[in-house]
């Protein structure tokens, strides 16, 4: 999605097919964005979890700031634009490709009844042959889950609900707030405010 998107955009001939490969790139970030720390939590072992899902968001920031450069490396060359745009496609295939060396998630190998493969994945994760209490822990969480409340019933609790409630506003004014506007248009921000004119 994220190469599709981003070859849509660079090749776009109007607004209509530049907004759409804006949404599949939207949708593709929206996905990335809920699988690959789960992804990651369920292959990382306990002692270091934390420090991964970290580093994720940290490498989010560090795209953020090598999109933000690229970005700025191209605002002066004529139609830089469908060269920056395209450059999203030159990463998402070198990420397609990684993606074909990555394991299943043992967990999910594990819940589809595929115990042999979940452990054969964790010794080669670990480099140990003793994953026993990876596998206690994955039945100890799969067991949780199925024994947890409906979303209903979860919905109902008045501090679940005051949670998800707070939780969502927070979203909702950093969006109002306007912080995305300043990080993708921040070029534009800086030229209008008489930064790189040469005065």
């Amino acid at each position: 999605m994220f190469t599709a998107g981003s070859i849509i955009m660079a090749i776009a001939t109007g607004l209509g097919i530049l907004i759409t490969g804006r949404v599949i790139v939207g949708l593709a970030i929206g996905l990335a964005s809920s699988t690959v720390p789960v992804y990651l939590g369920e292959c990382a072992p306990v002692e270091i979890r934390g420090r991964v899902l970290g580093s994720f968001n940290a490498f989010v920031v560090f795209g953020q700031i090598l999109a933000a450069l690229l970005d700025g490396a191209f605002f002066y060359i004529r139609d830089g634009w469908r060269i920056m745009l395209a450059f999203g496609a030159v990463f998402s295939t070198l990420q397609l490709i990684g993606l074909i060396v990555l394991p299943e998630s043992p967990r999910w190998l594990y819940k589809q009844g595929r115990e042999r493969d979940a452990v054969k994945i964790l010794k080669k994760l670990r480099g140990s042959e003793n994953v026993r209490s990876d596998i206690r822990e994955i039945r100890g969480a799969l067991e949780d889950q199925a024994s947890q409340l409906s979303l209903a019933q979860i919905l109902r609790s008045p501090g679940i609900t005051r949670a998800l409630s707070l939780g969502m506003g927070i979203m909702a004014l950093q969006q109002f707030a306007g912080i995305n506007t300043v990080m993708y248009y921040s070029a534009t921000i800086f030229k209008f405010a008489g930064f790189g004119s040469g005065d």
